[in-house]
């Protein structure tokens, strides 16, 4: 596609569609991200404090549980891109 005399690139390497499961969940979550690239998770609790934060690639699963029931933001990110999802640990 043209857009003033140039080309626009679509970078492939957005965190689009993101899938958090169960939700609510017991503590333990499946984070899996479409295309399955490398991201950093971040957990931030209702007081912004980041009580995990790991790099991850494709699907994986963490464990909540010990930070006890609650609401917490799930922030994916990687270079181009930066994605939120609220969970609910119960």
């Amino acid at each position: 596609m043209l857009m003033n005399g140039g080309w626009l690139a679509i970078n492939e390497n957005t965190l689009d569609n993101i899938n958090i499961y169960p939700n609510p969940s017991n503590g333990v979550i499946t984070i899996s991200t479409t295309p399955s690239n490398s991201y950093i998770i971040k957990a931030i609790d209702v007081l912004g404090n980041v009580v995990y934060s790991d790099s991850k690639i494709g699907k994986s699963s963490i464990d909540l549980s010990s930070f006890g029931a609650g609401i917490y933001i799930i922030q994916l990110s990687n270079e181009n891109s930066t994605s939120s999802k609220r969970v609910v640990i119960q």
